[in-house]
């Protein structure tokens, strides 16, 4: 039963996850309506100033976090994709454990790693009247 639940978790993780080719094929006119040029850069997973939300999301998939605001009475959006990284503590705290045995106290040491986790921005679009304005990739080669 346990790997039946494990199985069923993990075919809802997977259909969550989209491709570019699946964000195509959702949204195939906006992919039809962008340039040679630009529809190859969108299977690279790459984009441009000037591209509109939908063309974004072909590319780069859904925001994970969608910021509002506004600079010099022009209001902007912008899309932040987002990495989550675990570090582990390099020396883990040690645990003691008391167990009553026999009528004596036995102490054993179990090591608990811990780890920290980190979210950081990795991507980012922002949109001005519905374009892209300005946009940041650190997946790019450099």
């Amino acid at each position: 039963m346990k790997h039946v639940a494990w199985c069923l978790l993990l075919v809802v993780a997977l259909s969550a996850c989209s491709s570019i080719k699946s964000r195509i094929e959702s949204k195939p006119a906006v992919f039809a309506a962008l340039s040679a040029t630009d529809q190859s850069l969108a299977r690279q997973g790459r984009i441009r100033e000037g591209w509109s939300p939908d063309a974004v999301y072909i590319a780069w998939g859904r925001a994970d976090q969608v910021i509002q605001g506004s600079e010099k009475g022009k209001p902007f959006v912008t899309w932040l994709y987002l990495a989550t990284e675990q570090d582990p503590v390099t020396y883990a705290p040690i645990v003691p454990l008391r167990a009553r045995f026999y009528g004596r106290d036995e102490m054993d040491t179990i090591y608990s790693p811990v780890y920290i986790q980190r979210t950081s921005p990795y991507r980012a679009a922002t949109f001005v009247n519905g374009r892209v304005v300005q946009w940041a990739d650190s997946t790019l080669p450099r």
